[in-house]
This record gives C-alpha cells, structure tokens and sequence, in this order.
C-alpha cells in the first residue's frame, strides 16, 4: 500500500481524506497493526489507489460463499471462486 501511495504521490492524510476514514486508521493499516477493515472503505482505498480489491487484499484463508457472493453484487471482487 506505501509503494502505491508514493505512486500516486498521496500522503497519509490525503489518502484518508479521499477514502473518507482518518488518518490513524490508515497509519494503522500501513503499520500493520490493523488487519481488516469493512469492504466499502477497503473498495475507497482501492478506487484513490486505482487499484482492483484484489492488489491490496488477499485472502488468506477460506471465505464464507456468502461474503463473496455480497461483495461480487456490490462489483468489489471478480467473479472468481476461493482457493
């Protein structure tokens, strides 16, 4: 995430400013000590980066269908079972 924000020459603040959370929040992300966060921030965080859900979150470990199934009707992830 820090490597595509020094591409778009987007600071920590206006990054949070853009995806509408704060700018701790995105500190935290960056510092890793937040993991997670709901799929409409993590999908303002991908469009200011432009970049595809997939880039920045990758899932590690089983899905619920269902999540999946949420989030492809909001056009957030492609169409692709989990691994």
């Amino acid at each position: 995430m820090r490597a595509l924000m020094r591409q778009e020459n987007l600071s920590i603040g206006a990054l949070a400013t853009d995806a509408k959370c704060s700018k701790g929040f995105i500190s935290h992300l960056l510092a890793g000590r937040r993991t997670s966060c709901t799929a409409g921030l993590a999908a303002r965080i991908c469009q200011v980066l432009g970049v595809p859900l997939t880039v920045l979150f990758e899932m590690a470990r089983p899905v619920d269908p269902d999540a999946l199934t949420r989030l492809r009707k909001l056009n957030r992830l492609p169409h692709r079972e989990p691994r």
